[in-house]
């Protein structure tokens, strides 16, 4: 028997998963075995594994062209009245909710994969211009996806890290999780490192 999933929630609320219908990894193998039964999965990795730029709550400082080694990137995109995110209360832009969130991931350059759907995106900066996201979701094989590139796996007593954990697996336990767009098992190892490094620009922020 599938050994419970617990203490996924905030606040006091609890969800018992089986990992017979939800599979809840760090790992992309493991994922994709699971994909390829058909299983829904929650990928979350550690940020050390993934390609990406630096997580930034706050925009460029000055310009981009004239400190070209910032991450880059203009706050968030989120999409408040997708079903994911119906748990977790959220703007359509950057607010309070997302500091901690945003500075504990990567953000993933979608432009070489194919198309996906985002649940939360970056905008990037006017120099750059490309397809940048932090959680999407997608079918994979027989399976279905959401990769989140914000770390919410590692324990922490974050409540707002617990918090959309809490509203992503509510999502993914409903009839409402049927993604429509479609990835490839390359398009989604093309999102990892061959091996964990640190990735970090070499400008610092003065807010850090």
């Amino acid at each position: 028997m599938a050994k419970p999933l617990e203490h996924l929630g905030v606040s006091g609320y609890k969800l018992q998963v089986s990992s017979s219908k939800l599979v809840i990894t760090a790992d992309v193998n493991v994922a994709l075995k699971a994909l390829a039964k058909g299983k829904k999965v929650l990928l979350s990795p550690k940020t050390s594994v993934i390609k990406g730029l630096e997580g930034k709550f706050l925009p460029v400082f000055w310009s981009p062209v004239h400190f070209p080694k910032q991450a880059g990137t203009m706050g968030l995109l989120c999409h408040p009245n997708h079903p994911a995110l119906a748990d977790f209360p959220t703007e359509m832009h950057s607010n309070w909710q997302w500091w901690n969130l945003v500075k504990r991931s990567r953000v993933m350059i979608l432009d070489s994969i194919s198309p996906v759907t985002p649940i939360v995106e970056s905008v990037d900066n006017f120099v750059n211009n490309r397809r940048l996201a932090q959680v999407f979701e997608a079918r994979v094989g027989k399976g279905s996806l959401i990769f989140s590139s914000i770390d919410l796996l590692t324990d922490s007593h974050l409540p707002e890290l617990r918090q959309l954990r809490y509203s992503l697996i509510r999502y993914m336990l409903t009839d409402e999780f049927h993604p429509t767009s479609s990835m490839t098992e390359g398009d989604l190892r093309s999102l990892f490192l061959t091996e964990a490094r640190e990735q970090k620009t070499a400008a610092t922020s003065i807010y850090d």
